[in-house]
């Protein structure tokens, strides 16, 4: 049922992961289900940039590697890195020849995804979190987030330390 997926990250995040230390604020963002943009504008009170790095298509011709980052006031607060499996010829239509966006092409659907965190971790430089979005019309993702620890305490004016270094240091997992 719709509710049962709802509540689903919660439970994840509790059984999986039931660590100390993690705060009120990032669980809301480690949970996240597709409402990132929109919960970080709202925090920030900015509007938010998604800035394709790159998007390329693999060999077998229905897998996809994207990195994107997420920006406010011209600040990196993400990158995700996706490894897309697409099996739907009408999904993989949407995706090519329409240049549609992945929300979009949910949206375009009708489907919200299947969420399922798989794996998250902290450290003083960084928040991450490795994660699946499902739909049965035939795509899958693999998404890993990277988050700088000062998420919710982005200095917009001095020397922006959330840098390719720190963020790369958390591996990709694949499909």
């Amino acid at each position: 049922s719709q509710m049962q997926d709802v509540a689903q990250p919660a439970k994840v995040l509790d059984a999986a992961f039931n660590k100390p230390g993690y705060t009120g604020l990032e669980r809301v963002i480690l949970t996240s289900d597709g409402n990132l943009q929109r919960t970080m504008s709202a925090y920030y009170n900015c509007p938010v940039q998604l800035e394709i790095v790159h998007f390329t298509r693999r060999k077998e011709v229905e897998i996809f590697d994207r990195e994107v980052v997420l920006k406010c006031k011209g600040r990196i607060f993400c990158v995700a890195t996706t490894t897309l499996s697409v099996t739907s010829p009408e999904v993989l239509s949407l995706l090519v020849e329409k240049e549609m966006g992945l929300g979009q092409i949910f949206k375009h659907l009708q489907r919200i995804p299947r969420f399922e965190l798989q794996d998250c971790g902290k450290d003083e430089q960084k928040l991450w979190r490795h994660y699946t979005l499902t739909i049965p019309e035939g795509m899958h993702m693999a998404i890993t987030e990277v988050f700088p620890a000062s998420l919710f305490e982005l200095d917009f004016e001095g020397e922006d330390k959330f840098t390719r270094e720190i963020w790369e240091s958390v591996p990709h997992k694949g499909l």
